[in-house]
């Protein structure tokens, strides 16, 4: 008996011989009884995917490994590297070289470790691939560059490098999730793209209109250049990572390690600056357009207009700045430490208001001094004890 989403279901598993019995409800013939008229068919697979299946989903009831499954295993790994060598073309065998020699590798390794026959073994391997995610701190000379990209990049490209340190932890990478994060690029690369698809009409629309000076001319055709550039940089990264999102453990290890005579923290800082160009030259164009249209509003306008347009900058301003400050930390940043040995409490209050909240709580400690009636009250009661 197993349950399943669509419900329960009885069936008939030979663990040893690979067999899979279920006894199936073909047709109801009309009968005064009901249920009298139904027939039913006993349907017997052998070592078929439902098979494979259901003792994956149930290993608690293999009691022996099924009969000949090592040969199978072995015999249909030879078999298709052998096809992918002679035919590689044309070949549905799902793994290449690199991979079979590594199943083959992992495969003999647990054999020859274990002492006899142990069924629970490929459980215990598969609860290994657990990886680490306490992510390394910055060093002080990445923080320094980090600052001084800002003026260029925005910060921009150290969000990218994060995510980046995220999948690639003491060395180790983790294709799948690195796979899902090229997903998110294409996500965010296809937004800049039409993001700067609309300015660059915009800016278009603003160059044709009459009285605008050089300075708001110049200003809004560096923002169709930065839009452009966007565009060119957002279409060639979605270009060469649409095919990552089905990327093999070598060419996902490949992309990480490109830049690896850089060093073990500036590559994959380099590789962030390139990703992070879209984005960044979004903002730019962003900024280009708004010094064009800040200047074509102050244009010809009286006091009380710039008084007024004067507030609304100072507003939108203040605004901006607290909408920063508010989502500033507000989601936790990297790993800095593996699951297992983390606070609970700790990382529950995360974020720059519990960090200066106990920043403070520290300071009030360390300058804070007892009143003498409480200390003597203290003193006495200690005599006392």
């Amino acid at each position: 008996m197993g349950f399943y989403k669509s419900g329960p279901k009885a069936y008939f598993l030979n663990c040893r011989s690979g067999y899979y019995v279920e006894v199936v409800r073909k047709e109801s013939r009309p009968s005064g009884t009901g249920e009298a008229g139904a027939t039913y068919e006993v349907n017997v697979e052998e070592k078929t995917e439902r098979y494979w299946q259901t003792l994956e989903t149930f290993p608690m009831h293999l009691v022996r490994v099924p009969y000949r499954a090592e040969a199978e295993f072995l015999g249909a790994l030879s078999y298709g590297a052998s096809e992918r060598v002679l035919e590689w073309s044309k070949t549905s065998f799902p793994f290449s070289d690199q991979q079979a020699q590594r199943l083959l590798q992992v495969y003999f390794d647990l054999k020859n470790g274990a002492k006899q026959d142990q069924e629970i073994i490929p459980h215990l391997y598969q609860a290994q691939i657990y990886r680490q995610v306490a992510v390394a701190p910055s060093s002080w000379s990445m923080r320094l560059t980090d600052i001084f990209l800002a003026c260029v990049l925005f910060g921009v490209q150290k969000m990218y490098r994060v995510r980046l340190e995220g999948e690639r932890v003491g060395g180790v990478i983790y294709t799948p999730d690195m796979r899902e994060l090229f997903q998110h690029f294409l996500a965010e690369w296809s937004d800049t793209n039409l993001l700067a698809t609309v300015f660059v009409g915009g800016n278009i629309g603003f160059l044709a209109v009459p009285g605008i000076n050089g300075l708001q001319r110049t200003a809004s055709l560096a923002s169709s250049l930065f839009a452009i550039m966007s565009i060119i940089t957002g279409l060639h990264h979605v270009w060469q990572h649409r095919s990552g999102v089905d990327a093999s453990a070598e060419e996902v290890r490949g992309y990480l390690y490109r830049f690896h005579t850089l060093g073990k923290e500036n590559d994959l800082a380099a590789l962030a600056c390139f990703l992070s160009l879209p984005p960044v030259a979004l903002i730019w164009s962003l900024l280009s357009f708004s010094i064009a249209l800040g200047a074509f509003c102050i244009q010809g306008t009286g006091l009380h207009g710039r008084r007024l347009l004067a507030a609304m900058l100072i507003l939108l301003g203040v605004l901006s700045i607290a909408t920063i400050l508010f989502f500033w930390h507000i989601w936790r940043g990297p790993h800095r430490e593996e699951i297992s040995d983390e606070n609970v409490d700790e990382v529950i209050a995360d974020g720059w208001a519990h960090s200066i909240r106990r920043v403070r709580t520290d300071l009030k400690k360390v300058f804070r001094r007892p009143k003498r009636g409480n200390a003597a009250h203290e003193l006495t009661t200690r005599s006392e004890a």
